[in-house]
């Protein structure tokens, strides 16, 4: 079995802070969502730091995993258990720690699930009221207790399912990483198969979103799939930041990729850095299309999240009717997308018949969230390519001016 990962997060209709936060793995077999305590100190940094503290301190006893992914045995299997609890409890003392010395003694904190797949074993970690669903044949089946003051009242019979929806302070949470020098987390230990999903989600999601709803909506293995959840939550009123990962079990081994998309990504300046392990890694996000001369790409004004590579032809970009850009085999257009989406400054437009490798923000920023190799190559490789571009501009804006 291998596993495919698929992440969303998005800030909603509201707020004016992402305090959401994802972090995906795919070596290990982690992933990771965590949501910012609203009225505390900076949630998006609680939220951050917290995810990053659960990755790396399973970094460091990577061996535990190997050793049980080698020999199943159940002595093994809770030692990979205590190393997810203690991962999230490490997480706990990085926050707090955090919030002693930023906050001015407000404090932070943040819910928090954590998700490590181990060959045909699932293993989960909760705090707070995220939450992670086990979805098979379209129906999701919620695998953790929220830990609020509502749905305490639900478990001891005070109150129904039904009106703890519509519940005062239904958002009151009885735990949360970082808020206190300790935490008590639940783990959950299982067997994951290939067919099933696994699927975390912050409370945005489930504020308006049925258990049901969730179920079909992730069904199909697609990078499609949490953005349509993202989706509906706005539509129905977006009032809190919303996120959602889905890993997928999927039967025999990832399928090969096209050496020849290697190739051609190889080429890019944008690539050229990467090790082969960090290429591949980046093919499995492209999405190559064929493009007919006189095709546009964008317009200028328009919003934009995507990044095209050039990998056969042209493709010309123009500012107020003036060419300022002309790509060829290797060239990229659209970088700024990748990381923040305002509208375009430009239009793209084919000039000559054209491959282009095409990379969407989410698939991007999912790729630097799993990997800070990538992340570090690729950011750095962008920060140059601008910087020639601003200078090659200057001095044309120079000698014009002459």
């Amino acid at each position: 079995m291998f596993l495919q990962f698929y992440g969303a997060t998005d800030i909603g209709c509201v707020r004016q802070r992402n305090e959401d936060h994802y972090l995906v793995d795919a070596e290990l077999g982690l992933a990771v969502v965590a949501d910012g305590i609203g009225g505390l100190f900076r949630g998006d940094i609680a939220s951050s730091v917290g995810c990053r503290a659960v990755r790396d301190h399973l970094r460091r006893f990577r061996r535990d995993l190997d050793a049980f992914r080698a020999d199943p045995a159940k002595y093994k299997r809770d030692r990979v258990e205590d190393r997810l609890r203690e991962a999230v409890q490490h997480a706990n003392a990085e926050v707090f720690h955090a919030g002693v010395a930023l906050s001015s003694g407000q404090g932070m904190g943040c819910t928090m699930e954590a998700v490590l797949v181990v060959e045909n074993t699932a293993f989960v970690a909760h705090v707070g009221d995220a939450r992670t669903y086990l979805v098979e044949h379209a129906t999701a089946r919620q695998l953790t207790d929220d830990h609020s003051v509502v749905a305490e009242k639900v478990r001891k019979g005070h109150m129904t399912a039904e009106e703890a929806r519509t519940a005062p302070g239904k958002n009151v949470i009885t735990r949360a990483v970082g808020h206190l020098p300790s935490v008590r987390v639940d783990t959950l230990v299982f067997g994951f198969q290939p067919g099933q999903r696994l699927v975390l989600v912050t409370d945005g999601v489930t504020r308006y979103l049925e258990d049901a709803e969730i179920g079909v909506l992730v069904h199909e293995v697609s990078p499609q799939a949490p953005l349509d959840v993202v989706r509906v939550g706005r539509q129905r009123g977006g009032a809190d930041n919303l996120t959602i990962v889905v890993i997928a079990g999927q039967v025999g081994a990832p399928p090969p990729i096209d050496a020849r998309i290697l190739d051609e990504l190889r080429r890019s300046w944008l690539f050229e850095g990467l090790t082969a392990r960090e290429l591949r890694r980046v093919a499995e996000a492209v999405v190559l299309s064929d493009f007919r001369a006189g095709r546009v790409l964008f317009r200028e004004g328009m919003v934009g999240d995507e990044l095209f590579v050039v990998l056969e032809g042209e493709v010309t970009v123009t500012r107020g009717g003036r060419t300022v850009l002309v790509c060829n085999e290797g060239d990229s257009v659209g970088e700024i997308a990748l990381l923040d989406p305002p509208a375009r400054t430009a239009t793209a437009l084919v000039t000559q018949p054209s491959r282009l490798a095409v990379i969407g923000r989410y698939a991007f920023d999912q790729i630097l969230r799993e990997d800070e190799g990538i992340a570090s190559r690729v950011l750095l490789a962008m920060a140059r390519r601008l910087s020639q571009v601003v200078r090659a501009q200057n001095e044309r804006l120079r000698r014009e001016d002459f």
